[in-house]
């Protein structure tokens, strides 16, 4: 049997997966994008570089995670699902301390959520690869 024998048609990411990459992406970039804009517009110490790098790194980990989702698997799966979670926790957090930008922090996070549970974006990641 040659390799062309083994020749498997590419599969096609569903809707749904195709718009968690691009809130993965949108997460990912408002992140960054935000903390860099802090830095360079206010007078930042150490104690305010720590918090802003404590919570810019789940947007990294989203940018990393928006460009592996076309390959599907499970680890991509539980990661998306990790980080997910993590970004709504401290969007929990900044409402827990009276921030009323924590609820439009819930907005995206919750949408994964929803969009990588459902029955096409579960198989196309958990699927043979």
């Amino acid at each position: 049997m040659s390799e062309y024998d083994q020749f498997q048609p590419p599969r096609v990411m569903p809707k749904s997966l195709r718009w968690v990459r691009g809130l993965l992406y949108a997460v990912g970039i408002l992140g960054v994008l935000s903390a860099v804009l802090y830095v360079a517009l206010f007078e930042t110490g150490a104690e305010e570089l720590g918090a802003l790098t404590w919570g810019t790194w789940p947007s990294v980990v989203a940018l990393f995670l928006a460009r592996r989702v076309h390959r599907g698997n499970r680890k991509t799966f539980i990661w998306i699902v990790v980080i997910a979670s993590v970004l709504i926790f401290m969007a929990l957090g900044a409402l827990g301390q009276g921030d009323p930008r924590g609820l439009t922090s819930l907005i995206l996070p919750i949408a994964i959520l929803i969009l990588v549970n459902q029955r096409a974006a579960k198989s196309y990641l958990k699927g043979p690869r």
